[in-house]
């Protein structure tokens, strides 16, 4: 199923809710890999772009969507992220 994955930047001593958006891609997943497997806290990331640059996950938020009498999806996933000497 197609996930929307946000990346959120916190610059570092920043309290949580400071965050802003920096990039954002959709990715075929399936739910139990947004939950559990994908970006956990603590994994260090690169986000492609026209210089590349590593970030540390610090947080993670994924958004559930009701697939009728079905059970839930992940749909949206956010992740915070800031610098990895933070």
């Amino acid at each position: 199923m197609e996930t929307n994955i946000i990346y959120k930047y916190r610059a570092p001593d920043s309290p949580p809710g400071s965050e802003s958006t920096i990039t954002a891609k959709s990715q075929d997943l399936d739910p139990n890999e947004v939950l559990t497997v994908v970006h956990p806290i603590g994994e260090t990331i690169t986000l492609l772009a026209d210089h590349p640059k590593e970030f540390v996950v610090v947080a993670r938020y994924p958004i559930l969507t009701q697939l009728g009498d079905h059970g839930f999806t992940a749909s949206i996933l956010f992740v915070v992220i800031t610098d990895p000497e933070s």
